[in-house]
């Protein structure tokens, strides 16, 4: 997925594949020498496009410029230092389970896994445009849209590592406790941390 690839159009093919049959994406990108930075274009579109879905529930279009520029940039930047720390708990999890590393394959990957996302855009505006119920298809649509990416990643893990479905999905979900697992800490952390204060004010 270099420059040639893009020149050629070849790049299309693994986005066909990336939606219909992910193991043959996976091996295409690992038998072709490709760059993992082409991939980032696809957050960069799903950041686009949730920018405008959040145009479109919300009309509001004071903050429409903001959204486009600086919104844009700083979802961008936070949506790909995420991919990053995924695929690299992803990579963390896999030698866990004796897997190789395999950091750049797995960005490229959690990238395309990603690509769904981008039709949530399409589906909004249309139920936004004849009003019937657009916030409610958008977290339906949304979660079914989350099935997709994880399936594809998860089968992308599989071919990856020559390893069963079961065991690629236990590998996937892993970052997904980590960040629950840190977040419940760090809530109930903060919590204690409020209370004392608390204490200390009233004593």
């Amino acid at each position: 997925m270099n420059l040639e690839h893009l020149k050629s159009l070849k790049w299309a093919d693994i986005l066909i594949f990336t939606l219909f049959d992910p193991r043959a994406m996976f091996r295409h990108i690992r038998d072709t020498s490709f760059s993992i930075y082409p991939t980032f274009l696809i957050p960069a579109m799903v950041t686009i496009s949730e920018i405008v879905i959040l145009y479109l529930l919300k009309d509001s279009r004071s903050l429409a410029y903001y959204s486009f520029t600086y919104g844009w940039i700083l979802n961008f930047i936070f949506l790909s230092v995420t991919v990053i720390i995924t695929a690299s708990l992803i990579d963390m999890a896999g030698q866990f389970a004796g897997f190789k590393g395999s950091g750049k394959r797995l960005i490229a990957l959690v990238n395309l896994s990603l690509f769904p996302k981008i039709f949530l855009l399409p589906f909004v505006y249309i139920f936004s445009v004849i009003g019937f119920a657009p916030v409610f298809f958008y977290c339906l649509i949304s979660f079914g849209l989350f099935i997709w990416s994880a399936f594809i990643a998860v089968l992308g893990i599989s071919e990856m590592h020559g390893a069963g479905f079961g065991k690629s999905l236990l590998v996937y979900v892993f970052p997904f406790l980590f960040f629950l697992i840190t977040g419940f800490f760090t809530f109930l952390l903060s919590l204690i941390g409020f209370f004392q204060l608390v204490f200390r004010a009233v004593s």
